[in-house]
């Protein structure tokens, strides 16, 4: 999961030119630095987004790229115990996703993510990949997680994990890693885990969102939405976005992407 730091500091800085001068030739944003990415999400028409807490905490400037041109993002609301943040730009109307909660959300159900992962390596093309809910607990048996197989790599946090008929079933937030994996006996043979991921349950991003009037209402998912693969894609990808937390006072040293460890 490790990057070769002077080739994402150049990515980055690429971005960072090519955004800013489809964005605005201020002088000031010339000289900014994005120093980390991660994914979010609309909620609404009037420009509210989901993303994982640990994508924007204790950044000084937090961008969304849309339609070529950046955008800034404040901080809505912050639940740091589920890890989840609610981001707002002002645009509107946006293309949204509406949520499911999840109790009735099947093990097995075939699931979807869109996302930016490693920008300094593939691109700032969306990435769509798919698979299963594999268990309806995470690490350590937490009831608040989905286990999921559709890959992922850093810069997914924040994304949407997707049902069949098009409804956000969790927000994607980290992956098992080897430096994460668990183990009780040192001694015990190495057991590298295999695209083991896990996504918060949406029912906790209803319940944030629960007091912002401009947020649809939680739909029940239908397992056996009819939808193709492609078909999610199409009709989700547009209210998917990057998220870039930027610095102009940070030293080059801080750029590293956050998501998913």
């Amino acid at each position: 999961m490790h990057t070769d730091r002077r080739t994402l500091l150049h990515t980055l800085a690429l971005i960072g030119l090519v955004c800013c001068a489809a964005w605005a030739s201020s002088g000031a944003w010339a000289q900014t630095r994005f120093n980390s990415s991660g994914t979010a999400f609309f909620v609404s028409a009037d420009g509210l987004l989901m993303t994982s807490n640990h994508v924007v905490k204790d950044k000084e400037k937090i961008v969304i790229l849309m339609d070529g041109r950046l955008h800034n993002a404040k901080i809505v609301k912050q639940d740091s115990e589920n890890d989840l943040a609610v981001l707002k730009i002002e645009k509107s109307p946006v293309p949204f996703l509406r949520f499911s909660r999840s109790e009735n959300v099947p093990v097995g159900l075939e699931v979807f993510t869109i996302g930016y992962p490693q920008l300094n390596v593939q691109g700032m093309g969306q990435k769509f990949t798919m698979g299963l809910i594999n268990s309806d607990t995470g690490m350590r048996g937490s009831k608040r997680h989905f286990q999921f197989s559709a890959q992922i790599q850093r810069g997914n946090s924040g994304g949407p994990l997707l049902a069949p008929d098009g409804l956000v079933v969790g927000v994607v937030e980290s992956k098992l890693g080897t430096t994460n994996a668990p183990s009780t006996d040192p001694k015990a043979t190495v057991d590298l885990p295999q695209n083991v991921n896990y996504a918060l349950k949406s029912s906790f991003a209803v319940d944030l969102l629960r007091d912002l009037a401009t947020v649809p209402e939680p739909q029940s998912v239908n397992p056996r939405g009819d939808k193709r693969p492609f078909e999610v894609f199409r009709d989700a990808r547009y209210a998917v976005v990057p998220v870039l937390t930027v610095s102009s006072t940070s030293p080059a040293s801080a750029a590293e992407t956050v998501a998913p460890e």
